[in-house]
């Protein structure tokens, strides 16, 4: 079941009740808003971006429900409206950390010109070992970060200040690689202690 996609192992769950509760016990979430630009569906893009928020409302909050562990969150969306939006991906960031996440990898592609801001609970993530993400900012970085598994940062299109590098190379005891990018700049940094 690991190399479906959340998508068609939703599907593969209709048919009997023993596909259903592997479905709900599935530890990977991997939503891709892409999935949803049926052929023959002639629903409009914010439509589209509603019926995908809802399926990924009901999924975490079903695998919450059964008090299932989570082991990868993945999240591609577009973001057309930020204040419609902020208050679900929030949630759902939220509730992944509290289901014990290990890989995060988040990737939003922005409508506006006004990026995604994650929410001060990303540093609440104990267990993360791979954090990946791509065209958002942190407004502050928090004064506690509590990253303990954190091996490897991936910021793509990231907005973030020298400070709050610093900080987060000082208080992830097991990092062992960095990588940034931007238009304007791409570094790698490995830490071998």
């Amino acid at each position: 079941m690991s190399y479906l996609s959340i998508k068609e192992v939703a599907q593969i769950s209709i048919l009997s009740k023993r596909w259903n509760q592997l479905w709900i016990s599935f530890p990977i979430f991997d939503f891709d808003q892409t999935d949803f630009l049926i052929e023959g569906k002639r629903l409009a893009v914010h439509d589209r971006l509603k019926e995908f928020m809802e399926f990924v409302d009901v999924s975490l909050l079903r695998c919450c429900k059964f008090k299932f562990c989570m082991h990868k969150f993945m999240l591609f969306i577009s973001i057309l409206d930020v204040e419609e939006s902020n208050p679900y991906i929030d949630k759902w960031i939220g509730l992944a950390i509290e289901k014990g996440i290990k890989e995060f990898d988040l990737k939003f592609l922005k409508g506006g010109d006004t990026p995604y801001t994650l929410p001060q609970t990303i540093f609440s993530a104990r267990l993360v070992t791979t954090l990946s993400l791509v065209s958002c900012k942190l407004e502050n970085i928090s004064d506690t970060i509590r990253f303990n598994s954190l091996r490897n940062l991936s910021l793509d299109r990231f907005l973030i200040n020298e400070e709050m590098v610093q900080k987060l190379s000082r208080e992830c005891p097991l990092l062992e690689e960095m990588f940034f990018f931007s238009e304007m700049l791409v570094f790698e940094v490995f830490m071998c202690f």
